[in-house]
């Protein structure tokens, strides 16, 4: 059987790099609320461990009716446990398992952690934007991400971009992004000292009109990636996460193209850099978010999440009901 395990703060546990790591509480609010949310990709006879207490939940009612089982930590010792999937790997998960007596054989090393953390810093957007306007040379957003290590490159950029976004090097769904208009200049700063301080430095980017929020979906495996589908999702001002269309990867991608005539082009070249820069290294769910501007541009890499998405979470959903739907992890009333 599969353990999955849901462990929405595998962001922060990467940004915080020890073997233990004690999510903040509004995260494991959210960690509690969908601990079940794998039933929707689980197959029949897997498990979902719980981190916290039981919470009846759609999700939790999913997994009945698809015949995946909810356990506890003490239950673990006594499964015959093939494979585990998280929601994303980092050490305080890697190391939890291990306490809890986890064939160690099925949770990556020192090494392989060390390196997906690098992966996962935002800096990876910067190689994929390089690679992939190289290798398409037209039509792609050609304002390349910088990496900020002190307080006077902000200062400079701040000058010289007044409309951008501030990113911590490690965060998920919005949080650690900062739309540099929506604060004063003393409180922009103020955030990107307290970011340089505790991660080292912050990514920064050129603000553009968008006109729709995308992604790519993409399992890699054996070193090289394969490709899931397509998620069009909504994003508020800066840029936190709001819901998922549910729909046929056909559909989607039919919606995308109204907005651009690109996407084939930038899916290959986003293969090629993922077989290039990630997959070598790494075994597990990644997905690319993307925009496309009014003038028909595509950002092809405004995030490289290396772990499951809400996108992934949606093209499961559609999968398991072949329904088309908006969905919120939060509201969704079940099936």
């Amino acid at each position: 059987m599969t353990l999955h395990i849901f462990n929405p703060e595998t962001d922060f546990a990467l940004a915080h790099g020890k073997r233990q790591y004690t999510a903040p509480q509004a995260v494991r609010i959210l960690r509690q609320s969908l601990a079940a949310l794998p039933a929707i990709w689980a197959e029949p006879g897997d498990c979902i461990l719980l981190l916290d207490e039981f919470v009846d939940t759609p999700y939790s009612r999913i997994a009945v009716e698809c015949g995946v089982d909810i356990v506890s930590a003490v239950s673990i010792k006594s499964m015959a446990i093939d494979s585990v999937i998280p929601w994303g790997w980092n050490f305080d998960i890697a190391a939890r398992l291990e306490r809890l007596g986890v064939d160690t054989a099925l949770v990556p090393d020192a090494p392989a952690l060390s390196k997906l953390r690098e992966l996962a810093h935002r800096r990876t957007t910067i190689g994929f934007h390089q690679f992939i306007n190289a290798q398409i040379g037209y039509g792609c957003v050609d304002d390349v991400p910088a990496e900020l290590r002190d307080i006077e490159a902000v200062e400079a950029w701040l000058d010289q971009t007044p409309d951008s976004y501030l990113k911590a090097p490690w965060s998920s769904s919005g949080r650690g992004v900062l739309h540099t208009p929506t604060m004063s200049r003393s409180a922009v700063l103020s955030w990107a000292k307290g970011i340089i301080r505790s991660q080292g430095s912050v990514m920064a980017e050129v603000a553009s009109t968008k006109s729709i929020d995308f992604a790519s979906e993409w399992v890699c495996s054996g070193g090289t990636a394969a490709y899931s589908g397509l998620s069009v999702f909504n994003t508020d001002i800066r840029g936190g996460y709001c819901g998922n269309m549910v729909a046929s990867d056909e559909t989607l991608k039919s919606e995308i193209s109204k907005h651009t005539n690109m996407l084939d082009d930038v899916i290959e070249v986003q293969r090629q850099a993922i077989d290039k820069f990630i997959a070598p290294y790494y075994n597990g769910c990644l997905g690319i978010d993307m925009l496309c501007d009014v003038a028909g541009r595509i950002n092809a890499c405004v995030e490289v999440n290396m772990r499951h998405t809400m996108g992934f979470a949606a093209m499961s959903l559609y999968r398991l009901t072949g329904r088309e739907m908006i969905f919120n992890p939060l509201t969704f009333k079940g099936l």
